[in-house]
């Protein structure tokens, strides 16, 4: 059985409110932060930040021809954007990541008839 330890509201409420300002602070926060002013409207509306890890941000991206878009052409652009609003050190590298359609998920039979299809 786990014990918990009670504590007062008095004890309980700043480790909350450092909690909150130390994810606050986050180089992920940051980025949602500047988004659309860093990348400007057209690529905001395609984009959102989702994570970042060790300086690489991960980017998700409303489909693939966006991805294949902003990989090839946007990728520097983004990057020099990033670091003039938020400093040279935080973003080092891009990944964009297409997210999948809404309801465009594949039943196990569906992909089976594709692979199947391929072999006629």
């Amino acid at each position: 059985m786990t014990r918990f330890a009670w504590t007062t509201p008095g004890r309980l409420i700043p480790a909350i409110l450092a909690d909150c300002k130390k994810r606050m602070n986050s180089p992920i926060q940051k980025v949602r932060g500047v988004w659309g002013r860093a990348v400007g409207p057209e690529i905001a509306a395609h984009t959102s930040p989702l994570a970042c890890r060790d300086r690489l941000l991960i980017i998700s991206v409303d489909s693939p021809v966006w991805k294949a878009e902003l990989a090839q052409f946007h990728r520097e652009k983004i990057l020099r954007a990033l670091s003039e609003v938020l400093g040279s050190e935080e973003i080092r590298d891009l990944r964009f990541v297409a997210r999948p359609a809404r309801g465009a998920r594949l039943s196990p039979h569906e992909g089976e008839k594709k692979h199947a299809g391929a072999a006629d």
